[in-house]
This record gives structure tokens, sequence and C-alpha cells, in this order.
């Protein structure tokens, strides 16, 4: 009895084990992890959390795929490329909204969810605004006449409201006694300007600083390493130029991921 439970703990603690073994090609088996880091392994309990990822992470299988003769012939490091791009881009955008939340209205206690609110309001009147301002000009330039006086009366209009809502922010009691506020360009979260040195360690060394730090150190990594003049089309890799800057696999952080990843590109030009 006792080694049956034995076996049985160790089978389920193992995925390659046994009968049931896994190899790095299955689809349970997560790509990103195999060729450097899951990044939904990187905020959780955070706000910036993507969520799980239920497929195996395992050493065995990374060494595996890594010592794979034929590495080469998959396309997982350019897969973990193109998924880091896409956070850093996301990311990006949420920056540059956090700037523009700024912009209208510096203030800090961000998370009061008044604030939020109204913020968010004045946020998209702002957006409103530009996009009327945008149409009455070019009525205007089209000759209809009518239509961009509309247009640019709506747009005063919305003006008046934005300003109402900015006095009422300054007259609620809530914003007295703002501290100016500036947003981290590594990771989007609202700093203090000025604030003291612990307050900025414990930003610098929370899950969502550190986590998008490594996001984009390794982004950079490759994007500097190869660029690729091409598209992703039915999920294969067209690519019409390569070029390949020198590498020291001794210097690079990432080695690894980017001597592979240039060598998925050569296969595919």
């Amino acid at each position: 009895m006792a080694d049956y439970a034995r076996s049985l703990i160790q089978e389920l603690m193992s995925p390659y084990d046994g009968k049931k073994q896994v190899h790095f090609s299955d689809r349970n088996v997560c790509k990103h992890y195999l060729v450097g880091f899951c990044p939904y392994q990187l905020f959780p309990n955070t706000k910036a959390d993507l969520g799980t990822c239920d497929k195996v992470h395992d050493d065995k299988l990374r060494k595996d795929y890594l010592a794979a003769p034929d590495r080469e012939d998959y396309d997982y490091e350019y897969r973990f490329f193109l998924f880091l791009r896409s956070l850093c881009d996301d990311l990006d955008h949420r920056i540059e909204r956090a700037h523009r939340r700024l912009h209208i209205k510096p203030m800090d206690d961000l998370a009061n969810p008044r604030r939020d609110e109204m913020e968010e309001k004045m946020v998209l009147l702002d957006e409103r605004i530009k996009k009327l301002l945008a149409d009455a000009e070019a009525a205007g330039e089209d000759g209809q006449v009518d239509k961009a006086k509309d247009l640019s009366d709506q747009a005063e209009h919305l003006k008046e409201r934005l300003e109402q809502l900015k006095h009422a922010e300054v007259d609620h009691p809530l914003v007295k006694q703002e501290k100016q506020m500036e947003v981290c360009k590594v990771c989007g979260g609202f700093l203090v300007t000025g604030d003291d040195s612990k307050r900025l360690d414990a930003h610098n060394e929370g899950k969502q600083h550190s986590g998008y730090l490594l996001i984009r150190t390794t982004y950079d990594e490759l994007k500097h390493a190869v660029r690729t003049v091409g598209a992703i089309t039915t999920g294969s890799v067209s690519v019409t130029t390569v070029d390949i800057p020198p590498i020291d696999p001794a210097t690079t952080a990432h080695a690894v991921v980017t001597t592979a990843l240039v060598a998925t590109l050569n296969a595919a030009a």
C-alpha cells in the first residue's frame, strides 16, 4: 500500500514520469516558460494581474527543450517576443492615459473611487471635445458651415462642463492638501513627486514594477538583437529581411532566448 501511495504521489508531482510522459511541445506546456519566463506568474494579487496560466511550468521540460537538436524548428522564441511586445504596447497606452489624467488634474490619492469616477469623466470629456473640434474643422473645409458651427457649439458646451468638473474637484474637501503626482515610466504606477527613498524603494521592489521591468528589459534585448520586417499570417512567420547584429552569448542576460530567436528568424527567412 505504501509503495502504491508513493508511486501515485510521484506520478502526480511529475508531469513527465511514467507512461504519461509529457513532451515540451505538448499543448499543455507553457512555451513562454520554456524560453524565458511566464508573464502570467509575475503579477499575482496586483492591479496588473494578467490572470492565471493553467499550463505546465517545469524546469526539466525547459532543459529538454534547450537541449533539443531541432529546437530551431519551433517558433516559441518568436511567439514569446511578440507576447512581450503586446504587453509593452498595452502598458505604454496605459501610461499615456495616466499622463493625460494628470495633465487634466494633477492629484494624489488617485485610488479614491470618487476621484477615479470624476477623472474618468474629465478624460472622456476632453477626448470628446477634441473629436468635435476636429470634425468641425473638417466640416468647415468641406463647406458645411452650419454643421461646423453646430459642432463648435457642442465643443464649447462640453468645455464649460469640463471646467465645472475641475472646479468641483478643487472645492471638494477630499482634494485639500494634494501632492504633485507623476507616473512611473516602467510600470505605470502613480508616484508622489519627491517622495522619500523608502517609499520609492518599496515601489521599485514591488511585484508590478519588478515584473514589468523584467518584461521591458527582456523585450528590449530581443528587439535590439533582431530587427525583422514582415508580418505574421495564419500562425507562421513571414520575414522579408533580417538584420542580426553581433551577439555575445557570454554577456547577454537572455542569451539563450536571443540566440534561439535569431535562429528561428533565420530559418523563417
